[in-house]
């Protein structure tokens, strides 16, 4: 399991943005705390994502997670005859 990160995607984004934009990476790294070989990693994982592609990720992901609960309860009230 991959530990959380202290970065949000956005962030990460942004720094690969930065980095892309003519700033030197090690400097984008010393600036953020972190190490060039993260700035590399987060551009392999995120480097062709806008951020407001991640965005609307997490909201389909919170309404899919918001109807999935939804759904497992109507399910046990019908499986179970529970009524809310």
């Amino acid at each position: 399991m991959r530990r959380k990160s202290k970065f949000a995607n956005e962030q990460s984004i942004r720094a690969l943005r930065e980095s892309d934009g003519g700033a030197k990476q090690g400097d984008v790294a010393r600036r953020l705390g972190v190490t060039e070989q993260t700035i590399y990693r987060w551009k392999e994982r995120l480097g062709g994502m806008q951020v407001n592609w991640i965005k609307e990720l997490k909201r389909r992901t919170a309404i899919r997670r918001t109807w999935g609960t939804h759904a497992s309860r109507v399910r046990n009230e019908i499986n179970f005859g529970h009524h809310a």
